[in-house]
């Protein structure tokens, strides 16, 4: 249980959901909607877009083989499914929440939509495998000491 809570935690990180800003009704349901709309396949196409996009970092780089072929293929098929999600199935939120709660309820919804895109990969026996390892690398004894202070 420590170990999924510990890569979950890590991953919440990773996309940068830790400093959300909190979200208005209307970004929240164009959020939903987003996550509702789109497929399974659709969540991969964003993770392959953000994997490719974030290979790019001088400090990522070495260890990621991805080309700018590949990466440019990957922005078009993302933007394909953001135009669809956007533009067409949830047009009518997208305008509710930009209308009520600004630009950047974009973000915000599409955080959304990235947490449920990382939930497709984690959904992969080897990837949560893998996740779930970090758990073997931390300070347990003192997760265990958070923990138990956190139930009083």
């Amino acid at each position: 249980m420590k170990t999924k809570m510990i890569a979950a935690a890590a991953l919440t990180v990773a996309l940068g959901a830790a400093g959300a800003a909190h979200a208005g009704p209307a970004s929240d349901a164009f959020g939903k909607c987003l996550v509702e709309s789109s497929t399974g396949k659709d969540r991969i196409v964003f993770v392959q877009w953000f994997f490719a996009a974030l290979s790019t970092h001088p400090n990522v780089s070495a260890i990621a083989s991805v080309t700018p072929e590949q990466r440019a293929a990957y922005t078009r098929q993302a933007a394909t499914v953001m135009d669809r999600l956007v533009l067409v199935d949830c047009h009518a939120e997208a305008v509710a929440a930009v209308q009520q709660d600004g630009p950047e309820s974009m973000n915000e919804s599409f955080r959304l939509f990235g947490q449920a895109a990382a939930g497709e990969l984690l959904s992969n026996p080897a990837v949560n495998k893998e996740m779930s390892a970090l758990g073997a690398y931390v300070d347990n004894a003192k997760w265990g000491e958070l923990m138990d202070k956190a139930k009083k």
